[in-house]
């Protein structure tokens, strides 16, 4: 009898591992993207006169008017400093529409079936994602023809594409565990270095301008901080899916198979 027991018991203690690790996943996710969001409106620029501190919304247009920038002397990509909110938003309809990695009760699969069956209930939790990443949107009227200006038409594509990858964020569940995490760590990176890596080009620049040594303001170190969190909760996944703890993502037919 004992015998008999030690299996569903085992079974039972591997599902706890599972359902708290991956509790620990969502809860590092949620506060990458938090710091990530947050750091998108706090000071990049710092100033003793706070309506001179810049955001990366005030860097997106104050670069382009830059001495160096002007005279072509210094690129810059002004689509970059929109990343953070990009890849914020993204990583969020992601975890908001996430599904459990595996669903082998009858009560899962009712459930399952009832979340199906409401397109609604679906797509209800990424209003929020959709905004965020609206806010990126170039203003009108070339929300919808921006890419025929030369301006505009690189936000009007990292805008557009991102309210697509969010309308499909329902879908991600059918991605490998590997790759799924494997996004999550580029959106961690890519959202927080991509952005600095421009304002270190225009750093100096800004410096001359202002006539006094710029600091570090702490929306530029919540937004790195947040993307250090972020990919570590993709690191931390893949590495308690290794050790055999499941993960956010589900396993492929062929790997439930080999099972």
């Amino acid at each position: 009898m004992a015998r008999k027991e030690q299996g569903p018991q085992k079974g039972a203690n591997r599902a706890g591992e599972q359902a708290k690790g991956t509790r620990r996943e969502v809860v590092l996710s949620g506060i990458g993207v938090g710091l990530m969001l947050l750091g998108a409106w706090g000071p990049w620029v710092p100033h003793p006169i706070a309506g001179l501190s810049l955001n990366l919304w005030d860097l997106v247009e104050v670069v382009q008017y830059l001495p160096a920038v002007r005279a072509g002397t210094q690129s810059v990509t002004r689509e970059l400093f929109f990343l953070p909110l990009w890849a914020g938003g993204l990583a969020l309809a992601w975890l908001l529409s996430r599904s459990p990695g595996r669903e082998g009760t009858a009560s899962e699969a009712v459930s399952r079936a009832a979340r199906l069956s409401s397109p609604l209930k679906r797509f209800l939790p990424l209003a929020l994602p959709l905004f965020l990443i609206a806010l990126t949107l170039p203003p009108y009227p070339d929300t919808l023809t921006g890419y025929g200006s030369a301006e505009f038409r690189g936000r009007f594509y990292l805008s557009w594409a991102g309210i697509l990858l969010v309308l499909l964020s329902p879908l991600r569940g059918r991605l490998p565990h590997r790759l799924g995490e494997g996004l999550f760590i580029l959106l961690g990176l890519g959202g927080a270095l991509l952005p600095l890596w421009q304002y270190l080009g225009v750093r100096d620049d800004l410096a001359r301008v202002y006539s006094l040594p710029l600091g570090w303001g702490w929306g530029l170190l919540a937004t790195l901080a947040g993307g250090v969190v972020l990919a570590a909760s993709g690191l931390v996944s893949l590495a308690q899916r290794r050790d055999g703890q499941g993960g956010r993502w589900p396993t492929t037919r062929r790997g439930r198979a080999r099972r």
